[in-house]
């Protein structure tokens, strides 16, 4: 008997055709522009998997439903991945040679060496780089320029191989693009406190999927309205507000952002060092649906900024727009140097001098 409840479909796609979507901006990925958590050792062993012919797991992918336009035609909203993203940065890097981000702020890339004689992957070291036998960047075969027959005659001796064998170890190798990896796409008309369950239900690193990670995603995969532009001035101010040398980092990684006036308004925060209060992007999120909609719960924040009218219940381009325009809004005047200082100084007025000793919640500083 089928399970008519059944909120999803599962789909099968190979991995280059995921990472071209990417590349399409057809599936939005904020990992790429944030701290890549995964060790270079993890991301050889994903490979490595991939390779053998080994399965690599499932990705969940969920796209908010399509908001009405006034002609009557849908806009389509980005899918976003809700699981997965950290491979799917991994396999970026390690195959199409993409730069990731570290806890720094710092754009850096990850190479994965191959020895084809053993047929075996590692992180590339100084040693490996200089040892004729290892082959020291897997990416170089996945470049448009790659010529394999070139290839193969200037490399085929100083790798010990055969030209026929290290053709066929290449040909492997560039394999690993047509291999099969699994789509969870999650029903487009599943609430997102549903979403945010299912995910958490079936990760299996014990990683939890909260709201506000759940709204900075949603945010990430807006260019139109700005959407993505806002994430990442709360992402980092939040970044040079707890760390002022990480300002230096960031202009260096993003300088388009860096000349926008979202990056202007933020500035301020590296020359700014209290313990009295010190919000993550949860807290400010928190702060922003507050002031700017009344309102409490950070699922609601997504709907919102997914196109939701509460008073008709369905999901438009201009209530998107609306609460686009309200959001940037808020956040200016939260992060507001004037505003942000101001309330610092009411709080030592109270008293506090440090939100440690003074026990003090975040949802009461938040609050006031």
């Amino acid at each position: 008997m089928s399970n008519t409840n059944k909120s999803y479909s599962v789909d099968h796609t190979n991995v280059g055709t995921l990472l071209h979507w990417i590349e399409e901006d057809k599936i939005g990925l904020p990992e790429m522009q944030r701290p890549f958590v995964w060790k270079s050792v993890q991301v050889r062993d994903l490979i490595d998997s991939l390779y053998r012919g080994y399965p690599i797991g499932f990705i969940v992918t969920w796209q908010n439903p399509d908001a009405a336009l006034k002609n009557g035609s849908k806009g389509q909203n980005k899918e976003i991945i809700i699981d997965g993203q950290q491979r799917i940065t991994a396999l970026k890097a390690a195959l199409e040679g993409h730069k990731i981000v570290d806890d720094k702020y710092l754009s850096k890339r990850i190479y994965i060496a191959f020895n084809p004689t053993t047929e075996e992957f590692a992180t590339r070291s100084a040693a490996i780089a200089k040892d004729p036998k290892w082959i020291p960047d897997i990416s170089i075969f996945n470049q448009p320029s790659f010529d394999e027959f070139e290839y193969v005659i200037n490399n085929s001796q100083s790798l010990g191989l055969p030209g026929n064998k290290l053709n066929a170890i290449i040909q492997k190798l560039k394999a690993i693009s047509e291999s099969e990896i699994g789509v969870i796409n999650l029903d487009s008309k599943l609430p997102i406190d549903q979403v945010t369950d299912i995910f958490n239900r079936i990760n299996q690193k014990g990683t939890r999927l909260s709201s506000a990670d759940f709204a900075m995603s949603r945010l990430s995969s807006d260019v139109t309205h700005h959407g993505n532009d806002l994430r990442k001035e709360i992402e980092y101010f939040i970044q040079i507000y707890n760390d002022s040398v990480l300002a230096d980092n960031i202009k260096q990684m993003d300088p388009d952002f860096a000349d926008s006036e979202y990056y202007q308004h933020i500035a301020w925060a590296k020359n700014e060092n209290t313990t009295i209060f010190d919000p993550d992007f949860g807290d400010l999120l928190h702060i922003c649906l507050g002031i700017g909609f009344l309102r409490g719960r950070l699922s609601q924040l997504i709907s919102l900024i997914s196109g939701r009218d509460f008073e008709t219940k369905t999901y438009t381009e201009e209530a998107m727009a609306k609460s686009y325009q309200k959001l940037n809004e808020t956040i200016q005047y939260v992060l507001n140097e004037s505003n942000f200082k101001r309330y610092i100084l009411l709080l030592k007025s109270l008293g506090i001098v440090d939100k440690n000793y003074a026990k003090l919640p975040d949802s009461y500083t938040n609050f006031g």
